[in-house]
């Protein structure tokens, strides 16, 4: 980022603009574009220094390439957005515990929050019916989520009842291998 003297350069007169203006800059974001064409968001920290008779003396900047800070901003806005907007329960769990679903899912159930849902239940799990055909709370000894994934060429179907009214949904499970805890994601559609 430094190597750059023209970047320096127009730093330097846009501050000393600023400066003159009573308008000190002590942090904001700018997009650079290299001489390669390419372009980057760098925040710059300006701290003016001035004289004993308080005279302004140099500026002192700090640079800092942001570009892969906003880049992850952003793709965790667009994966939230298609998380919420969808109309299918998308759920992630331990296997047993709850760990976040989206909007639609907790609504179902009555709850306002995925907190509000987590103080009463543990697992989604909690709400399906236990009858034949039906993947269950527990299967063969295995946790729903265990079973499911360990026949992954099958349809599997749960059974939930709300209201009086029983709803079937598919369902669908993946581990997750980004993380350092063992998590799963679980779809569940009509």
């Amino acid at each position: 980022l430094y190597g750059d003297i023209e970047k320096k350069e127009l730093l330097h007169t846009m501050v000393l603009k600023r400066l003159k203006q009573n308008k000190i800059v002590k942090s904001k974001k700018f997009l650079f574009q290299k001489k390669c064409k390419s372009k980057f968001f760098a925040k710059v920290e300006v701290y003016p220094t001035f004289d004993s008779e308080d005279e302004f003396s140099f500026i002192h900047l700090n640079i800092k390439d942001i570009t892969s800070k906003l880049e992850l901003e952003y793709k965790k806005k667009y994966l939230n957005t298609i998380f919420e907007t969808t109309k299918e329960f998308i759920v992630t769990t331990f296997g047993q515990k709850i760990d976040s679903a989206n909007k639609i899912t907790y609504n179902f159930f009555g709850f306002d929050s995925i907190d509000e849902f987590k103080k009463e239940h543990d697992c989604i799990c909690d709400f399906f019916k236990d009858e034949k055909g039906f993947v269950s709370a527990e299967v063969d000894g295995m946790t729903w989520v265990e079973y499911i994934l360990s026949q992954p060429d099958q349809i599997h179907q749960v059974k939930i009842e709300k209201e009086g009214k029983d709803y079937v949904f598919n369902v669908n499970v993946q581990k997750l291998l980004f993380d350092v805890h063992e998590r799963y994601v679980a779809v569940f559609f009509d």
